[in-house]
């Protein structure tokens, strides 16, 4: 789709060589590259749970998948307040652009990348529902393992128990969390499936350590 095309162009030419301000607990989060990344999986999920919902009309549709790729982008300018940074950017670039204008509310898009943030499970209205959920579902799974481990020592003796302590203890806490922040039902089917993955992960690293998770030595 045409629009959408001009979003991810406009995503990558202004994140393009930027670079986080601040520190993060993961450092591949602080290149550019990460943040389009992370952009396209999220519109990648919202068009899952948009099939999935239904009820939206085509330009609603068109609304969610920008808001998706577009919310972010202020993010290596201002991590703390990158929503509000992020809607005025986007609110600049699509000044004047009678193409988009003709099939956008800006104001609407604008509003739904400003309030992405504020994530509670009680969104009612679907598009920006649609819009949180996608964004909390981005990195639980299969990607949690990999977080996880890399918070851990690898030359640590005791590397494999200390990834399966941190997964019981820390992560099913914190997935069990972003269960309670979504607003969708088809969202909270797919985190299910993504928590089950876990868990299952969990029970065969403690199969394989055989006992030895709690060896001090």
């Amino acid at each position: 789709m045409e629009i959408i095309d001009q979003f991810r162009e406009f995503l990558v030419s202004y994140l393009r060589g930027k670079e986080s301000p601040v520190k993060r607990s993961y450092p591949w989060k602080e290149s550019w590259e990460y943040t389009v990344a992370h952009s396209m999986r999220v519109e990648q999920y919202a068009l899952k749970l948009i099939e999935a919902e239904g009820g939206l009309r085509d330009e609603e549709v068109l609304l969610v998948r920008a808001a998706a790729l577009m919310h972010d982008i202020g993010s290596l300018d201002d991590r703390r307040n990158h929503a509000r940074v992020g809607a005025k950017i986007v609110r600049n670039w699509c000044f004047n652009k009678p193409i988009i204008e003709e099939y956008l509310n800006i104001k609407t898009l604008t509003s739904m990348i400003s309030t992405h943030r504020k994530k509670d499970g009680k969104e009612k209205k679907l598009t920006l529902a649609i819009l949180k959920d996608a964004d909390i579902l981005d990195e639980l799974g299969a990607m949690s393992v990999f977080m996880i481990a890399h918070q851990i020592n690898p030359g640590s003796h005791d590397y494999y128990a200390q990834i399966l302590n941190h997964l019981e203890k820390d992560e099913f806490a914190f997935i069990r969390k972003q269960k309670s922040r979504l607003s969708t039902r088809s969202a909270h089917a797919i985190l299910e499936r993504k928590f089950d993955f876990v868990k299952g992960f969990a029970g065969q690293l403690k199969e394989e350590l055989m006992g030895t998770q709690e060896l001090h030595l």
